[in-house]
């Protein structure tokens, strides 16, 4: 019965300002949402906007030769033969394998008997009430 007064919801109480709080802050958080939801529509194309910028610098620096021709060169250059890429895995290969010990794959298993507590004593009286 006391509990019927306190939760009496009275609408008289309500003035127009705190209705126009109420639309505000529901219109706050629905342009909020659609302002995310946009964000994240388009974060991988903001993400490769960096990219695109620079390779249309780098494109436009060839274009109008501001490129010196070692670096032309350079690029060209930095393609690996076969041999040197076995050689180069053979090399982190033996580091890697160096790297650890070797060790015996027997394992030993022991009982550990588990010391008396009261509160695993109290699980059991408390899930067995129906014997």
């Amino acid at each position: 019965m006391f509990l019927d007064r306190l939760l009496k919801f009275d609408l008289s109480r309500v003035t127009g300002d705190e209705i126009w709080i109420m639309v505000l802050g529901y219109f706050i958080v629905f342009i909020v949402l659609t302002l995310l939801y946009i964000v994240f529509q388009n974060l991988p194309i903001l993400l490769r906007l960096p990219r695109k910028i620079r390779s249309y610098i780098q494109k436009r620096k060839e274009s109008l030769n501001l490129v010196p021709a070692d670096a032309k060169m350079k690029k060209e250059e930095q393609e690996l033969s076969g041999e040197l890429n076995a050689a180069i895995s053979a090399a982190i290969h033996l580091y890697a394998s160096e790297q650890h010990d070797e060790e015996s794959a027997i394992l030993t298993i022991e009982k550990v008997s588990r010391r008396y507590s009261p509160w695993s004593s109290k699980i059991y009286s408390v899930t067995n009430l129906r014997r």
